[in-house]
């Protein structure tokens, strides 16, 4: 019961090679990002992944398509023990009610040397017939939330084994390019991937501890996106309907964020739309903790089901197959929609934050809703065969700020650089 569950993936475990061990924490956005990299170097080392959570494996059997590639990318995986991530929070709500810390340092403590074991792991491996040696393991990955208890352990017991931390999302953190330059010295086991100069401003405090690659986005790379489209296997939007898909990366409401009536205003608008026109469908996507969220759903229900759908399927092949896309305010998806060829169309502002500003705005990477362009409007524009300049702009300077050239073999030769 408190063992961590082993599954094999699809690629032969090769003991001459070295290993990667890739932790995935909570979502599947975060193999996102990186898994064309290691998709790439797939032949020339061992991959092992780590799932934190099991819900996170559940999310990403969801993507049919990022699943059948990550499958084919690694050699097996394991899922942390439920009952662990159980104790753990019992521990933590326990002492966060009897206010005493020394009880949740206590079980910390305990649960970290018990279940964080990489004995445990190595012993597992050899009992599906895998033998590896530990000095084998070179490096241990996740996205750069830093936190992980596998990646404390990896790097405190292995001793050539370096940390590489990589971005789970293509957001772009900042208007404004950065030229700061970390100072490297004696840090030569902690590696910080970002995908643009833009984000150094905001990982500057972290930066200053590890050697930064800018990477560009990997996952944008044409030769991705095809394979994307060669493996799924979503039956194609347009075929199932004679409406013109009109696709909208969403939120779930949050009051904390969110302004009430502003979100439901918004999201009537985007349906009354469609229900006057009778040409579209709305195709939504959330985030996979918020596809059943209660005030948009209720909304949502009151119009027919032919004109709406949320789907779980990969974001970019939702994309190919939509005549209109549309985004929450902000959003990271905008730079999706573009490297797919798709004029980005970004909704209204409904932030409780008043000062809120859109990076994607403030660097001309897309159209905005407001008083003087409505949804018809912005979606007349969208269609047009012939963009004009305005609209090409938007396609001008995402390639020129932030398309990298062979962003995927670059990331990869440093990986590999760094494994030696």
């Amino acid at each position: 019961m408190l063992n961590h569950t082993f599954y094999k993936g699809l690629k032969t475990y090769n003991k001459k090679k070295k290993i990667i061990f890739l932790v995935i924490r909570k979502q599947p956005g975060e193999i996102d990002w990186i898994l064309p990299v290691l998709n790439n170097i797939k032949d020339k080392v061992n991959i092992i992944t780590i799932f934190e959570k099991k819900i996170s494996l559940k999310l990403l059997k969801q993507n049919e398509t990022l699943y059948k590639i990550f499958l084919q990318t690694i050699c097996c995986y394991f899922v942390n023990s439920k009952f662990k991530c159980l104790f753990l929070r019992l521990a933590s709500k326990l002492s966060y009610i009897l206010n005493i810390n020394k009880v949740e340092i206590f079980f910390k403590k305990k649960i970290f040397q018990n279940y964080y074991k990489i004995s445990d792991l190595l012993e597992s491996l050899s009992s599906n017939h895998i033998i590896l040696d530990s000095k084998n393991i070179r490096v241990g990955m996740q996205d750069f939330t830093d936190n992980s208890p596998w990646i404390l352990k990896l790097k405190n017991e292995i001793k050539n084994c370096k940390i590489i931390s990589y971005p789970h999302t293509t957001k772009i953190y900042s208007a404004k390019r950065n030229l700061f330059k970390p100072r490297n010295k004696g840090f030569d086991r902690n590696f910080l991937f970002l995908s643009s100069q833009n984000d150094l401003k905001h990982f500057e405090n972290k930066a200053r501890n590890q050697y930064v690659y800018i990477c560009g986005y990997p996952k944008y790379e044409k030769k991705w996106l095809r394979k994307i489209e060669k493996y799924s296997s979503s039956t194609l939007y347009k075929k199932l309907n004679k409406k013109k898909n009109i696709f909208i990366a969403y939120k779930g409401f949050n009051d904390s964020l969110f302004n009430k009536h502003d979100y439901i205003n918004q999201v009537k608008k985007l349906f009354d739309f469609v229900n006057t026109s009778q040409k579209y469908k709305l195709i939504f996507k959330f985030h996979p903790h918020d596809q059943q969220e209660k005030v948009f759903l209720k909304i949502a229900n009151k119009y027919p089901k032919e004109l709406w759908t949320i789907t779980k399927s990969y974001l970019h092949t939702i994309i190919k197959n939509s005549s209109v896309c549309m985004s929450f305010y902000n959003n990271a998806s905008i730079t999706d929609f573009l490297a797919a060829g798709k004029l980005p169309i970004q909704l209204e502002k409904v932030a409780l934050n008043k000062n809120l500003r859109s990076t994607y705005s403030d660097l001309n990477l897309c159209l905005t809703l407001k008083n003087n362009l409505s949804i018809k409007k912005a979606v007349n524009l969208s269609l047009k065969k012939n963009k004009d300049l305005k609209m090409k702009i938007f396609f001008t300077n995402f390639d020129k700020l932030f398309r990298k050239k062979n962003s995927i073999d670059f990331t990869s030769s440093k990986i590999l650089e760094i494994m030696k």
